[in-house]
């Protein structure tokens, strides 16, 4: 993308957008742990991004807000992932409770045990 811009090739070039990289491609859907993502959604990702950039840009924001508004993106979409995450597994225990006829809260693991008294 640099090189097609300025036709020019700079090895520090890129130096500082590490976390824009990685915020683009959490946010097109790739999960932190791995083992799941497209290059189609991190592509969606770094246009959200971007647009979010140009949106600020037009509000003339102060160049240090646009990293607090990505981390503010990208803490939102952890939070609905895990969130989502737990509660498709919550229904898939559900289920698998149902077809094997037992009550669903035997199905979780048990809590685990805090400072006994004793």
């Amino acid at each position: 993308m640099f090189v097609g811009s300025g036709w020019l090739l700079q090895s520090g070039i890129g130096i500082g957008i590490e976390f824009t990289v990685i915020a683009a491609v959490i946010l097109g859907g790739t999960k932190l742990s791995g083992g799941a993502g497209t290059v189609v959604g991190s592509v969606i990702g770094a246009i959200f991004l971007v647009l979010i950039d140009n949106g600020l840009n037009l509000m003339n924001a102060s160049p240090y807000i646009y990293d607090i508004v990505r981390g503010s993106v990208l803490l939102a979409a952890v939070a609905i992932d895990r969130y989502s995450a737990m509660r498709q597994k919550s229904a898939l225990e559900s289920q698998r409770a149902a077809r094997l006829g037992i009550d669903s809260t035997l199905v979780s693991p048990p809590e685990p045990l805090r400072g006994q008294n004793g």
